[in-house]
Formats: C-alpha cells, structure tokens, sequence
C-alpha cells in the first residue's frame, strides 16, 4: 500500500474507532441509527494528542516533533474534508481549557453514509483509502471493463 494510502487509511480507521451509535426518531418517525463523534488535530486535548502521536509514530517525518505532525495530519484532513470524504466542522473551546489554546478548532468525522459502510462490513478503511486515492482494484477492473466496453460499442455503430 501507498504511504498517503496508508495514512488515508489510518484516519479513517482512528475516526470510526471514535464513533458512538445511538439511535434517533424525529416527530415519531422510524428510528435511525446514527454515529457521533469526531476528532479535532490539537495539542490541548487528551485524544487529540493520542491521534497526533500514533499519527507520528506510523508515519514518522523528517523531523520527530509533535508540531510537525500534526501540521502534516491537519494538511490530510483538511484535503479529505474538501474532497468530500470527511465531515468538517467548527468545535469551540470556550468551556474547558479557557485561555490555554484558540478559541475554536476544526473538528473531523466520517460521514453517515461511509461510516454505516464500514459498520456493516460492506467495506473497510484500507479499500477506502484506495478508493480515495484510485488505487482500488475494483475501479480499475470497472475502469477496464469500461473502456473495453465503450470500444465494442463504438465498433457495432459502424
């Protein structure tokens, strides 16, 4: 596996490992079941540095510091988010810890849909970071058979 596979990987397992489940009915409608919880890439928080130093320690730097790693998981996340394959959102730190960090931060966490995905073992944070970075032998025997396909049909319209 790829590096940046393999570090695509590692958040996406880290983030569905955080995951809660509860289930929710809104207005006496069916019951669904749904994931809370997220993780920010900060230094102030127990299991944000837990996230940063297991980051590190997988995929160490060039230089073994703890700022740099997070600079480097918060470049993965950001890029994730923007594609569309984490949740972002704003947590404030007004509450605890006031004064000690900023006031807010960005907090990460996989959507609904991939993370029921990997709840009902449809499929796994390994084939979602292939799939995430085109490495995936599924999208290339589809990308195969797509193109073969396309062929043949351009040669039965003559």
């Amino acid at each position: 596996m790829k590096r940046r596979t393999a570090q695509c990987a590692f958040v996406f397992q880290r983030l569905y490992d955080v995951l809660s489940w509860g289930n929710e009915s809104r207005n006496g409608g069916p019951m669904v079941f749904r994931s809370y919880g997220g993780l920010t890439c900060g230094t102030i928080y127990d299991d944000e540095l837990d996230f940063i130093t297991a980051f590190a320690e997988k995929f160490p730097g060039r230089t073994d510091d703890t700022q740099n790693a997070a600079a480097r998981l918060r470049r993965l996340l950001k890029q994730l988010a923007d594609d569309g394959w984490l949740d972002r959102k704003v947590r404030p730190n007004y509450k605890e810890y006031l004064g000690e960090g900023g006031n807010w931060s960005y907090e990460y966490s996989l959507p609904q849909q991939l993370a029921m995905k990997i709840r009902d073992g449809k499929t796994t944070a390994e084939e979602m970071a292939r799939r995430y970075q085109g490495d995936s032998e599924l999208l290339k025997d589809a990308n195969r058979w797509y193109s073969g396909a396309q062929v043949s049909e351009m040669e039965g319209r003559r």
